[in-house]
C-alpha cells in the first residue's frame, strides 16, 4: 500500500505512535542515572519488593507474622500510608527485570504510556486528531510532568488511572457504551488504590452531571448500581485508612477547627500560584486565550468535562489542609488541552500557513527541548555503602540518617542480600521514634549517653552506618554521634554522597565498626509503626532465616505516643 495513502487513512495511528515514541524518548533518557532522589520513592520501591516476596513466599497462614518480620528486617515500607496498586504493578516489573531503580522507573514509564494513549483517544473523540496530537505533546513535554514521571513516585501512575477513568466515563455517558460503566468503576478504583487523593475525580464527574443538567442520568438505576459497586470496591481502603491511617488523615484534612482557616483567601490562592509556576509561560498564555474565547462565546459543550475537571481539582485540593506543589500534577492535563484549542480560536494564515498551528509547533519544540534537558537530582552512595556491609558478611546493620537515606540504604540491602538474611535496625526506630516527620509524635528512648550505648549493644550489631549531617536537632541522635566517636567504635569508611541538593551537596556517609566482641542480640525488638500508632514486638530468634514462622506470637500493641516538649 502507498505510504502516503496509508498515512491519510490511518493518520490517528501515526499521530499516537509519534506521541508514544516521544514519551519513551523523554522518559528513558537518564533512566539509569543515580539512585532514588525523593524520600518517598525508595518506599514505593520497597513496597513493590515486599509484594513480590509476599507472592513468592505466599505465607497465607501467617500473614501478620510475615508482615511484622518483614517490616522488622526492612523498615522502609510505605504500605499502610500509601495504597498498594502501584506496588503490585511494580512487583511485576521487578519479577521481569530484577530489583533495581531502573525497573521501578520503567513501571512509571508504563503508566505514562497509558496516560498519553487514553488522553489522545479521548481528545480525538471529543475534538479531532490534530488537537489530540498537540495536546498530548504539550502534556508529555511539560517539564513539571517530566520531572515526576522520571521518578518512582505515584503522581504519574495515579494520573494515568485518572485519565483512563475520564476516557471510560466519557464513552459510557456520551457515547452510550454500557460496558464502559463497569470499566469506569474499575479504573476509578485503581486510581484511588494508587493514591487516595485521586478521589477528586468523583467530584469532577458529579460536576459534569450538574453542568450538563443530566440529573435523570445521574439518578438512573445503572448509575446507582455502579456507584454502589464503586463504594464496595474502595470500602476496604476506606476502612483501612480510617482504622490505621489517622496520621494520613490528619496531615491531609486536619481537624474541623483547622478547616476554619480555609475561610481566608490564602489557601485558595495556593494552587493557582503553583499552576503559574508549573506551566511554561507560552503554554499558560495560550490557555488563557482559549478559555477567554470559550467563555466569551459561551460555547462550553465540548469543554465542559475539562472545566469540571479543573473545578473539581480546585475545590478538593484547596479545601484540604495539606498543600503540596506536587498535587498540581493532577490539574495539568486540561490545560494542555486548552492550549491546543488555540487551533479553534485563531483562524489567521500567513502565506496559507495557519498561525495557530505554527504557534503550537513552535511551543511543542520549545517544550521538547526543555523536557529533554529536565533531570532529576543526582543521588548516589547508598548502594556503595550497602555493598560494603553485605561484603562484610554481617547479618545485622544499624543505620541512622534522613528519610531519603534510610529508604535507599534499606532498598539496596534487600537488593544485594540475595538470601534475605540481613536485618536493618534504624536509629529513628530504636533511639527515638516519630511519625511521618522527624519530630511529629516524637519519643526519645535514649535519655543519656549510657542509655545510647546500652541500646546499641542490645541489638548485637557490629556495623553502624550514619549520615554525617542528618540529626534533625534531636538529642537522642546527637548522643549517638558522641557514642560513635568514643573509643568503643572505629570509623572504618567514608563515602561521599553525591546529592545535587545544595543543602546536602557535601554530605558524607560514615561507616563505624564496634570494637571488641559483639554481645548477644536481645530477645525481642520493639519497632514503632509510624502510621498505625502502634508498637510491634517481634521475637528475633529465627529472624535471619527468612521466612520462618515464629514460635512466639507477634504482638501488636496499640499505644498513645506523646510528643516530647
Amino acid at each position: 500500500m502507498n505510504l502516503r495513502k496509508d498515512y491519510q487513512e490511518n493518520r490517528s495511528r501515526y499521530y499516537l505512535s509519534f506521541v508514544i515514541l516521544m514519551t519513551i524518548i523523554i522518559l528513558v533518557k537518564d533512566i539509569h542515572r543515580g539512585e532514588f532522589w525523593f524520600s518517598d520513592a525508595p518506599r514505593h520501591a520497597m513496597d513493590g519488593v515486599f509484594l513480590l516476596d509476599f507472592i513468592k513466599d505466599f505465607p497465607i497462614l501467617h500473614i501478620v507474622d510475615y508482615i511484622a518480620q518483614y517490616y522488622t528486617k526492612y523498615p522502609a515500607l510505605g504500605i499502610g500510608y500509601y495504597p498498594p496498586f502501584f506496588a503490585l504493578v511494580e512487583a511485576g516489573f521487578f519479577a521481569l527485570f530484577g530489583i533495581s531503580v531502573v525497573s521501578s522507573r520503567l513501571t512509571v514509564l508504563f503508566f505514562a504510556l497509558i496516560a498519553v494513549t487514553f488522553w489522545f483517544k479521548l481528545i480525538r473523540q471529543i475534538f479531532n486528531e490534530k488537537i489530540a496530537l498537540f495536546s498530548s505533546i504539550l502534556f508529555v513535554t511539560t517539564p513539571f510532568i517530566v520531572q515526576w514521571a522520571k521518578s518512582a513516585m505515584l503522581e504519574m501512575p495515579a494520573l494515568a488511572m485518572i485519565m483512563l477513568s475520564v476516557y471510560l466515563f466519557y464513552n459510557f455517558i456520551e457515547l452510550n457504551k454500557p460496558r464502559y460503566g463497569l470499566y469506569t468503576v474499575l479504573a476509578i478504583s485503581a486510581s484511588v488504590y494508587t493514591k487516595q487523593t485521586s478521589v477528586f475525580i468523583l467530584l469532577t464527574f458529579f460536576l459534569y452531571f450538574i453542568f450538563t443538567k443530566s440529573y435523570k442520568r445521574m439518578m438512573s438505576k445503572d448509575m446507582i448500581f455502579l456507584s454502589l459497586s464503586l463504594f464496595f470496591l474502595i470500602l476496604p481502603l476506606v476502612f483501612f485508612t480510617l482504622r490505621y491511617g489517622q496520621m494520613n488523615i490528619a496531615q491531609s484534612i486536619g481537624s474541623v477547627s483547622a478547616q476554619s482557616r480555609l475561610l481566608f483567601l490564602k489557601p485558595w490562592l495556593f494552587y493557582p500560584k503553583a499552576l503559574s509556576e508549573a506551566l511554561t509561560i507560552p503554554m499558560l498564555m495560550l490557555c488563557i486565550i482559549s478559555i477567554f474565547f470559550i467563555f466569551i462565546r459561551k460555547d462550553y459543550k465540548q469543554s465542559v468535562l475539562f472545566l469540571a475537571w479543573i473545578l473539581g481539582f480546585y475545590l478538593t485540593f484547596s479545601y484540604l489542609k495539606g498543600k503540596d506543589t506536587r498535587y498540581i500534577y493532577f490539574w495539568l492535563p486540561p490545560y494542555a488541552l486548552f492550549a491546543a484549542l488555540i487551533l479553534n480560536e485563531i483562524s489567521w494564515r500567513i502565506k496559507k500557513i495557519p498561525v495557530a498551528s505554527l504557534l503550537l509547533m513552535m511551543l511543542c519544540i520549545y517544550q521538547f527541548v526543555l523536557a529533554i534537558q529536565t533531570r532529576i537530582p543526582l543521588v548516589q552512595g547508598y548502594e556503595e555503602a550497602a555493598q560494603y556491609i553485605v561484603d562484610r558478611g554481617e547479618e545485622r546493620v544499624f543505620f541512622q540518617g534522613s528519610g531519603l537515606g534510610n529508604g535507599n540504604f534499606i532498598f539496596y540491602i534487600r537488593k544485594l542480600d540475595k538470601g534475605r538474611r540481613m536485618v536493618v535496625f534504624r536509629g529513628d526506630k530504636i533511639l527515638a521514634s516519630s511519625s511521618v516527620y522527624s519530630k511529629y509524635l516524637l519519643v526519645e528512648h535514649a535519655k543519656t549517653l549510657d542509655d545510647t550505648y546500652t541500646l546499641l549493644k542490645a541489638y548485637g550489631t557490629r556495623y553502624f552506618v550514619i549520615e554525617e549531617q542528618s540529626d534533625f536537632n534531636i538529642k537522642a541522635f546527637e548522643m549517638l554521634r558522641q557514642a560513635l566517636e568514643s573509643d568503643n567504635f572505629t570509623l572504618e569508611k567514608k563515602i561521599k554522597l553525591c546529592n545535587e541538593d545544595s543543602r546536602n551537596k557535601n554530605q558524607m556517609l560514615l561507616i563505624y565498626r564496634m570494637n571488641g566482641d559483639i554481645p548477644e542480640m536481645r530477645e525481642d525488638i520493639h519497632i514503632r509503626l509510624p502510621i498505625i500508632g502502634s508498637e510491634i514486638r517481634v521475637p528475633l530468634k529465627t529472624l535471619p532465616d527468612f521466612y520462618t514462622p515464629s514460635e512466639e506470637k507477634i504482638t501488636l500493641h496499640r499505644e498513645s505516643f506523646r510528643k516530647d516538649k
